[in-house]
């Protein structure tokens, strides 16, 4: 394990707001890894960049979007135009 990638994990580990892939952010969402890339790709959900290049979500962003879900259904800026 490289330097950096030990900083991600103690990053993700300690952090009050984790830094998701795209695979856990879909796992905890129900959906898929490919889902929540479409999501990311066409704007409708926040990430933000690792130096590497690699995307994350904040674990505070699934939170929020779980709230939104359980109180009323799917998003309207998460669903298909």
């Amino acid at each position: 394990m490289t330097d950096k990638e030990r900083k991600i994990r103690a990053l993700k580990t300690h952090s009050e707001d984790a830094l998701l892939t795209f695979s856990e952010a879909g796992q905890q969402l129900g959906v898929t890894r490919s889902a929540v890339a479409q999501w990311a790709d066409t704007g409708r959900l926040a990430y933000c960049r690792l130096p590497g290049g690699r995307r994350r979500v904040r674990q505070s962003t699934v939170d929020r979007i779980r709230t939104e879900i359980i109180e009323n259904g799917e998003p309207e800026y998460l669903r298909e135009d």
